[in-house]
């Protein structure tokens, strides 16, 4: 299609500032130089060509982060991305695959019916006329596309993302953005599950959540390995909140941006980003409020099976154990009990998920709707 005809069907904001933000994306000739600094480039191609995205466990502190991030002046991540999900596998082995026709309205079409991606809260007319108008588009395109509209809509220059769910995409996600860079908050296990147990009644399997909490970890950091050391960063959320000016010093190093004073302000534009389902401490200023909570609000019972399931990993990442004796035979034996009865349940939970989102993406329709914003999160309170 000719640029000149595709203009003129966009609106004259976009027309009169020549929006780079519904191009295709070019991001052959970014050459990388170690500790996180770009050569050959300018500082604006930096800006549109680098993303990055926040992952980790659940009540990791994923979203403080975002938020942080997000008080900056040209940083913009949207609510979660998690119906990329079903994309992202099919394309798995074919990443340039070129989308169209059919396939491509089929996709867009999930997308704007897509809960989750309602919550982003922008009008995505425009974005989606002028995709198919420049089809055939790769996934990569489509969005990379989709996150600098949205960007662009708020008035920034640098999009991120913020979806947990992505711990098990990084491979996937490396390949098809290959200069894009990965932070991994990591919290200490026995906290979230406290924080897991107030929002979910099926999180109340201790045994259950530290194999998932050990499985996620571990499963990033290995794969986080295998793209290179200057692609990505490590954070602990207790770190971040106790002293969160140095950290978010470092992730704007990486990410390759100015940091700016007022990104702990963050709590006073919460609202603007999240609703108010969210954890009443994500509208106060930083603090270690919920930090080693596990202290107080588990019996020994569940720290001796949280630590005898996930014990080696909470010590390598640098947190301290309870000091008992881990219960003997007895508290093992239960939660070997905890695990044969949670793992087949948490094995169909995640089996159903996926089918869900592959046959809503594919063909439209759902075996279930799963739930979204406060009705998937409404429980959760101090967090």
């Amino acid at each position: 299609m000719k640029p000149k005809k595709f203009l003129s069907g966009l609106p004259k904001i976009f027309r009169r500032r020549g929006n780079p933000f519904l191009r295709k994306t070019e991001l052959s000739g970014i050459s990388l130089k170690h500790n996180f600094f770009i050569s050959g480039i300018t500082m604006s191609e930096s800006l549109q060509s680098r993303p990055f995205f926040i992952i980790g466990a659940q009540r990791s502190g994923t979203t403080l982060l975002r938020l942080m991030l997000n008080a900056h002046s040209q940083v913009a991540i949207p609510e979660e991305g998690g119906f990329w999900k079903p994309l992202l596998r099919q394309f798995k082995k074919a990443p340039r695959k070129a989308i169209a026709g059919r396939e491509l309205e089929g996709y867009l079409r999930y997308l704007r019916d897509d809960p989750q991606f309602k919550l982003w809260l922008m009008d995505s007319t425009d974005l989606f006329e002028a995709i198919q108008n420049d089809a055939p588009l790769t996934l990569t395109d489509l969005m990379e596309r989709t996150y600098r509209y949205y960007a662009s809509s708020n008035g920034k220059m640098i999009w991120g993302d913020k979806s947990p769910s992505f711990f098990r995409m990084i491979p996937t996600l490396s390949t098809l953005f290959p200069h894009a860079f990965f932070i991994h908050i990591i919290r200490d296990g026995r906290d979230l599950f406290l924080s897991w147990r107030k929002m979910e009644r099926n999180k109340r399997n201790v045994s259950l959540v530290a194999l998932e909490w050990l499985f996620k970890v571990k499963k990033a950091r290995n794969d986080l390995k295998r793209i290179g050391q200057e692609r990505y960063m490590e954070i602990r959320y207790e770190d971040l909140v106790s002293m969160p000016d140095p950290i978010l010093k470092n992730v704007c190093t990486l990410v390759g941006i100015e940091y700016e004073p007022g990104m702990l302000s963050y709590w006073k534009t919460s609202d603007q980003f999240i609703g108010a389902h969210h954890s009443d401490l994500i509208f106060k200023p930083v603090s270690t409020t919920s930090v080693a909570k596990w202290k107080r609000g588990m019996t020994q019972a569940e720290l001796d099976k949280f630590e005898w399931v996930a014990g080696g990993l909470l010590k390598d990442c640098g947190y301290e154990l309870s000091g008992s004796s881990q219960g003997g035979i007895g508290r093992i034996a239960t939660g070997i009990s905890e695990l044969a009865y949670g793992l087949p349940l948490r094995g169909a939970e995640v089996f159903l998920t996926v089918a869900n989102q592959h046959l809503s993406s594919r063909y439209g329709f759902q075996l279930y709707s799963p739930p979204v914003g406060s009705e998937a999160k409404g429980r959760a309170t101090r967090t």
